[in-house]
């Protein structure tokens, strides 16, 4: 299989997924793509869903939060762990994060439990990463030096993963007190020759599913997609430095997103930084041209099963033993 698949296939009755365990972004580059959701109920792969605690995710508030198209709860999630084996949860409801009055598109969902101790939840960049860059982040429109961007992995309805080069944006402020490049990020397809054909258009349908940069061997949890490709540049592949898409910041957002967890003594964990006191973070950060430019492998087995990019089925909710499983407490945490 190619290796931006994520899955080899999928099943349903009951819903199951398998994962494809060449693809980049798996364990044996050391990755674990376990916290993000495979499918939500009444949106399929549509919302994402990507663990930020043992019992939140984050999405798009405008899939699944305030004003959201499917905005009502309760909703079935799935993971899968990387044994195969997949989990069901519910998702109690949500909290969509506003600044100055203004929503900005990030919502933190609550499940009804802890997920299983085989499914990870992601770290997040601290406020200040930035300050670990030995220079800025380019701006839009981009040098034609690749040298200082930062690639980026992020996926897309299909559970395919694209790379693409963050950027920050020459813009208005967003709000009063805060400006827009310190809450929105902008990925733009790759300057980098090597790895520039594995940028992908991020269309309709696409929102709330991640976006994770690189830091040593872990992934690190950027934030969820909010706008994506403009249709006039929506071809495959992309040219170098064509505009894919934006997403409002986790870390921009870091104490809005921790008031929220707060509320049942959760927090974000941050990745750890020390070591890039003394060295360029960004030098670590690109390091990804050997994983996305290995070759494919031949099938390890005479499995012809495919996998056909396609949402999954939404499921219907069962009788009113999803509300008692805890829509009370739900409502308690959303009103603290």
């Amino acid at each position: 299989m190619n290796q931006n698949e994520i899955l080899e296939k999928w099943s349903s009755d009951p819903l199951k997924f398998f994962r494809n365990f060449d693809c980049w972004l798996s364990p044996k580059n050391n990755f674990d793509l376990s916290g993000y959701a495979f499918s939500i109920e009444s949106v399929g792969s549509t919302g994402g869903g990507v663990l930020i605690s043992r019992r939140h995710i984050i999405s798009a508030a405008h899939v699944i939060g305030d004003g959201g198209s499917q905005s009502k709860y309760p909703k079935k999630i799935w993971f899968t762990n990387n044994k195969n084996q997949t989990f069901e949860y519910t998702i109690l409801g949500q909290e969509t994060i506003y600044l100055d009055y203004r929503n900005t598109d990030l919502c933190v969902c609550l499940l009804d439990k802890e997920v299983d101790s085989s499914i990870c939840h992601y770290k997040v960049l601290p406020r200040d990463w930035r300050s670990y860059l030995a220079s800025p982040i380019p701006e839009i429109p981009f040098k034609s030096n690749f040298a200082e961007t930062i690639p980026c992995f992020y996926s897309n309805q299909f559970r395919t993963v694209g790379v693409g080069d963050l950027s920050v944006t020459l813009a208005k402020p967003y709000t009063i007190t805060r400006d827009i490049n310190e809450i929105y990020y902008k990925i733009s397809s790759s300057y980098n020759a090597s790895i520039q054909g594995k940028s992908l258009a991020v269309i309709g349908g696409d929102s709330g599913n991640p976006i994770f940069c690189k830091v040593g061997n872990e992934l690190v949890l950027m934030g969820a997609w909010y706008t994506g490709t403009p249709n006039s540049v929506n071809s495959i592949p992309l040219s170098s430095g064509s505009y894919i898409g934006n997403f409002p910041s986790v870390s921009a957002l870091y104490d809005e997103v921790n008031k929220i967890l707060g509320k049942l003594n959760y927090k974000l964990q941050t990745v750890n930084l020390a070591a890039y006191k003394t060295k360029d973070l960004r030098a670590d950060m690109q390091n990804i041209d050997a994983i996305v430019n290995a070759p494919d492998r031949a099938p390890a087995s005479n499995d012809n099963t495919t996998f056909t990019p396609a949402p999954a089925p939404a499921v219907v909710a069962k009788g009113i033993s999803l509300l008692a499983l805890g829509t009370i407490g739900y409502l308690i945490w959303k009103y603290l």
